[in-house]
Order: structure tokens, then C-alpha cells, then sequence
């Protein structure tokens, strides 16, 4: 789940995740009166060295008349991030600052969200679905047996502190599909951020877990646990994809650090217990991971993927490997109960293309397909 821009302020707000402060104009609130010479300005802050001041947006300053006080314009040059706002503050004519505010630290969200599914004749219905921002759900209709549910967040992604915790449960003889709105974006956050999700999936149900792809972006710090609990009978399809992140801006694999941890329980019995890391401590991401710019790991498990699973692995076993190849897969059997498959691509189009390829049998298990109404 990149950020929109704020109306009027094309040249300050280029890659500035939501609640950060940073050297450029932050979030406007809209309290603001239109009288002539009594405006009360929107407001935005920046951060200089210990300071927090609030400067006025653009459309305050722009066109104002009279004089702008010499003695402001000192203490703000003094002060202030620089270039884009000496510039302002030359086109002013008068203005008045607002008082300082106090330095707080970056806020920190909490979100939490439930999510619930159960068998109602034919169909299965989403019994609960609730959060907590800056989490939200949607649970569009669909053609088929299988209930829906996607997740998204206020903002656009998370940012520093950020600690998002999501239960999904889905009972017995129930089938769900759970995706993303978006791509989970991540942003520069030096204290670092979190998601959690935890699922119990009862006797005789399916859940497919295929969120969009996770995008790092600089500085990023971030967490995630994905826990699986799945009763004997059970069925579950998880798709987990991470991308270098802003490529296209030169920001190939630059955050800070990367940890997954994957647990899959089946009764009492732990089928898959791992943890990836990615921290450039032991040597530079881009150098470690060379040509490749996503990665992806696939899990299929339960009686109602026997099948599927069979056929996947030996469709992928069957492909050559070449040295410059796109795509490199592997495939991994769990023994009789799962399939564990592992790809990185050159390209991220060429990963979300391939696992969907994977996948292909869901919209039969579903009774509808997910992907044809995403554009």
C-alpha cells in the first residue's frame, strides 16, 4: 500500500511518508477563515536541528500585501530547512508567523483489525470485520462460495512506529480469500515498524492469504510474523512478495532492514517455522541480491491442495535454469501435507505475473476469480 501530493505543493512533498517530519512542508489542516486581512493560515512544520516552527503554506504567502517584518525574516532564515523556504518567504509581502509549537517525537499508530468468516449454507459470509485505524477493511461481493476481504491502511503505508495487528479466523467448512488494497508500502523509519497477522483456519476450511508485494523504501526498519494455525482438515494458500522498492527512483534494496517470520502449525505439529532477514550489516543489499529485484515465497497446504501441489512441483522441477534466466523458482515438498516454493525475478511485473500463473487454480476453489477485476 506513493503518496499523493499536497494540492499547491508540487515541489515539497516528493517522498515524504505521512506523520514524519522532514525538511519539507508537512500536512495542512484546513481551519481557515477568508476574510480580507483576518486569515487564519494553514500551518505545516518543519524540523531545524531542536526546533519545530510553523511556517505558513503557500497560499498564504503567495500574493499577500504589504511588507514581510525584517525581524521574522531573519529569525526564519536563520532557522529554517533552506532554499524552498528563503524562496517563499521572498515572495511574501506580509505575513505573520505563527507561535512555536513544542518538539514531540514521530507519532506512533496502533492498529488492529478482526476478521471473521463462516459457513451460512452454500456461501460463506464475513461475520465480523473490524478495525481499528490505521487499519481498514473492505469486503466486496463476489460470484462464488468464497468471502472476500481486503486490507488497507490510512496514508498510504506505514510509517516510523507504526504496529498494525491483524486475527483472521476463519470455521470450519468455510472458504476466504484475504488480499491487499495495494502494495504494503514502507516507509523511512528509524525506530522501525511492524505487522503482525495471526490466522486460525478450522476443520475442512480454506484460506488464501495473497497480499499485494511489500515495497521498502529507504531507511525503512521493518517487522513482520505471519502465524498460521490450521486444524487437521484444513487448507491454506499463502503468497508473501517483496520488491526492491523505488527502482525506477534509485532506490534499488536502500532500507535498513527486512525481517519476516513465518510459522505454520497443523493440529499440534509445526510444518513451517522460519525467519528471513535482510540487513545490509554483512555486506550491501543491491550486491547481495545482485540482478534481482523482487522475491517471493509461496505455501500450499491441507488435503484440498494435494493436487495442485503435485502438479506445481513437477511443473517447476521441469524448468531449466539458466544462468541469466528471468525467473529462478524452487520447489520444496512438506512432505505429504505442503508445498514450499521460492522465486526472485528480475522484474517485479515478471514475479506478480508468475505467481498469479502459480495460482491460477484459486478461482476454481473460490468459485470466482480475485483477478479479473483488478486493473
Amino acid at each position: 500500500m506513493a503518496l499523493p501530493q499536497q494540492a499547491g505543493e508540487p515541489d515539497a512533498h516528493h517522498a515524504v511518508a505521512p506523520h514524519q517530519h522532514d525538511t519539507s512542508l508537512g500536512h495542512h489542516d484546513d481551519s481557515h477563515t477568508g476574510g480580507h486581512g483576518t486569515s487564519v493560515p494553514r500551518r505545516g512544520q518543519y524540523r531545524s536541528h531542536d526546533l519545530i516552527f510553523t511556517t505558513i503554506a503557500r497560499d498564504a504567502l503567495v500574493g499577500a500585501r504589504g511588507s514581510f517584518p525584517s525581524e521574522a525574516r531573519a529569525w526564519a532564515t536563520r532557522h529554517g530547512p533552506g532554499v524552498v523556504l528563503q524562496r517563499r518567504l521572498a515572495q511574501a509581502d506580509r505575513v505573520s508567523l505563527a507561535p512555536l509549537s513544542p518538539l514531540h517525537e514521530t507519532p506512533r499508530r496502533a492498529g488492529f483489525a478482526h476478521l471473521a468468516f463462516e459457513r451460512a449454507g452454500p456461501r460463506t459470509v464475513v461475520r465480523t470485520a473490524l478495525a481499528h485505524s490505521p487499519l481498514r477493511l473492505l469486503t466486496p461481493r463476489n460470484h462464488g462460495h468464497a468471502a472476500w476481504a481486503y486490507t488497507s491502511s490510512f496514508g498510504g503505508g506505514l510509517v516510523d512506529g507504526d504496529h498494525l495487528s491483524l486475527q483472521v479466523d476463519v470455521a470450519p467448512g468455510a472458504a476466504a480469500w484475504v488480499s491487499s488494497q495495494g502494495a504494503n508500502r514502507v516507509y523511512r523509519s528509524p525506530s522501525g515498524c511492524r505487522s503482525d497477522v495471526s490466522a486460525r483456519v478450522g476443520e475442512d476450511a480454506l484460506l488464501a492469504w495473497v497480499p499485494d508485494p511489500t515495497a521498502c523504501f529507504t531507511g525503512a526498519r521493518y517487522s513482520q510474523t505471519l502465524a498460521f494455525q490450521l486444524a487437521p482438515g484444513a487448507s491454506l494458500v499463502l503468497a508473501d512478495l517483496i520488491t526492491s522498492g523505488r527502482s525506477a527512483s534509485g532506490e534499488r534494496w536502500a532500507f535498513s532492514h527486512y525481517a519476516s517470520t513465518l510459522r505454520v502449525h497443523v493440529g499440534e505439529r509445526a510444518l513451517v517455522d522460519e525467519r528471513w532477514l535482510l540487513d545490509p550489516t554483512h555486506g550491501t543489499l543491491p550486491e547481495r541480491l545482485g540482478r534481482f529485484e523482487a522475491m517471493a515465497t509461496l505455501l500450499l497446504v491441507g488435503p484440498a491442495l494435494a493436487t495442485v501441489r503435485e502438479a506445481l512441483h513437477a511443473r517447476i522441477t521441469a524448468l531449466p535454469v539458466t544462468s541469466r534466466a528471468l525467473l529462478i523458482p524452487s520447489s520444496s515438498p512438506l512432505g505429504t501435507q505442503g508445498l514450499l516454493v521460492r522465486a526472485a525475478a528480475m522484474s517485479v511485473e515478471e514475479l506478480v505475473r508468475t505467481t498469479r500463473d502459480w495460482l491460477s487454480f484459486l478461482p476454481a476453489l473460490l468459485g470466482d476469480d480475485p483477478w479479473a477485476r483488478r486493473v
